[in-house]
């Protein structure tokens, strides 16, 4: 399996929550053999494990929490292509070893690294969706009318990243994973899917009066769109890329000052004045706090993250968690594949 890397079997990766066992190359590639990968795998598997293990995840949340939260690995860049990792149709279902096997080797490393056992330290009131693999899958690049995820977060087109994201399985009661449309069954329009996206957004209103960083419920939410390929290059016909599909379910989302509970506008104002509001964003959340302002119900327009996936016929559906994390500021993180030794990409 070391032959996959180039980097040293006794590096440190990081600790991992809840009991911070230490991460090393070599205990990652143990539980990536014990997973059923190939070697040419162990890079993106690393990479995952940075992403979690980064001082600034909260980890923790994700793997001790009752309220039942799972992950989304999400791959980009060229090495997805080469170890034939499913980004089309049935990209969350079984027969594909590499998203499998992948997301079985980052759980193995969770779990015996963490030193994690159900109903003792993981405390998942009903278990996780997709607990054994998370929702481990790739971009469709081939089919996507857009630049790569990786691309539109500053990194460059031939490098190969992983995303690791903390997302709500259904179970929590947060918000229902809704599908938004698609399929080859029912008929779907591209306004009414735009629709059906703000709607569900807006629906997150509920929080705003608890959202108090290092509580249960930090922040407003963030948002992980799969937008099957269809979808995406009707919206880029009519002249949206990603940027612009961020700002307006953004502004789309915003509430009026008129509309909001007097609870709702204490919370608010609290949250600017304890720093809590993005500190270029704390202009428009005090505009907002007047008779004819709006407040927005998201942090920023990047909370939403939107990645092309699933093939022709699709689906677009969402995911969501925290924007932040009740333990610590991170719940979603991208990083760069480095040190493959057995592909082309990710050296």
């Amino acid at each position: 399996m070391l032959r996959g890397t180039n980097r040293s079997p006794g590096e440190v990766i990081g600790t991992v929550a809840p009991k911070n066992g230490i991460a090393t190359i070599e205990k990652i590639a143990i539980n990536a053999v014990m997973a059923g990968a190939k070697p040419e795998y162990l890079p993106v598997i690393i990479a995952a494990m940075e992403g979690l293990t980064d001082k600034d995840y909260d980890l923790l949340h994700v793997m001790a929490s009752t309220g039942s939260f799972s992950l989304a690995i999400i791959v980009t860049g060229p090495i997805a292509k080469e170890i034939k990792m499913n980004s089309g149709i049935g990209f969350l279902g079984y027969g594909w070893q590499a998203n499998a096997s992948i997301g079985r080797a980052v759980r193995l490393s969770l779990i015996n690294t963490g030193h994690l056992w159900p109903a003792e330290n993981d405390m998942a009131l009903v278990g996780r969706a997709s607990s054994y693999t998370f929702h481990t899958f790739a971009e469709n690049e081939e089919n996507s009318p857009w630049k790569p995820y990786h691309v539109s977060l500053g990194f460059r087109p031939e490098d190969s990243c992983v995303t690791v994201s903390t997302v709500d399985s259904g179970f929590s009661g947060l918000l229902p994973a809704p599908v938004f449309g698609g399929g080859a069954v029912r008929p779907w329009t591209t306004d009414g899917i735009m629709d059906r996206i703000v709607k569900f957004i807006s629906t997150n209103r509920e929080g705003m009066t608890t959202w108090r960083r290092g509580t249960a419920i930090p922040s407003p939410m963030k948002y992980v769109l799969m937008f099957h390929p269809e979808f995406a290059l009707e919206l880029n016909r009519r002249n949206f890329d990603r940027e612009k599909l961020q700002k307006y379910f953004y502004e789309q989302t915003f509430v009026s000052y008129e509309e909001l509970s007097p609870k709702e506008v204490a919370s608010v104002q609290r949250r600017v004045e304890a720093g809590e509001v993005p500190a270029d964003r704390v202009a428009l959340f005090k505009d907002g706090l007047k008779p004819g302002g709006k407040i927005p119900l998201l942090n920023k327009p990047e909370d939403i993250h939107i990645i092309v996936a699933g093939g022709i016929p699709g689906y677009t559906f969402g995911m969501h968690y925290f924007a932040e994390g009740p333990y610590k500021p991170i719940s979603h993180l991208t990083k760069r594949i480095r040190g493959a030794t057995l592909t082309k990409a990710g050296r």
